[in-house]
């Protein structure tokens, strides 16, 4: 027996929601198998776990009212040649757990830190 066939009833998929079982007996309309992220433990609906993160950028990202994963508005610090015609980053872009983040799926708007929960690498 492992440590997922002792859990009780069904749990959450970490983005979406949706109720997770270890076996799917039917019991539970709309529920379904878990799949499990090897590194964090955290269980997710097959669909999520497909496309279950970002792992360059956005490493950690998620909005923690929508789950989304994908695109955010950040504020960042950056080097940029500015001119009369417009301006052009030139050199790295830097934000920290500080730095204002905006989620476009849900309009929720928060800092870095609320939006990675312990997740960055």
């Amino acid at each position: 027996m492992t440590d997922d066939e002792d859990l009780v009833g069904p749990c959450p998929c970490t983005v979406c929601g949706k109720p997770l079982v270890f076996e799917n007996d039917g019991s539970i309309p709309g529920a379904e198998e878990w799949e499990v992220d090897a590194d964090t433990g955290e269980k997710y609906c097959f669909a999520c776990f497909v496309r279950r993160g970002s792992t360059n950028c956005l490493a950690g990202f998620r909005c923690p009212d929508c789950g989304n994963f994908e695109t955010f508005r950040i504020e960042v610090s950056a080097v940029a040649t500015v001119t009369d015609d417009g301006i052009e980053i030139t050199g790295d872009t830097e934000w920290n757990d500080a730095s204002f983040c905006h989620c476009p799926e849900c309009e929720r708007d928060g800092v870095v830190r609320e939006f990675t929960a312990g997740r960055r690498p």
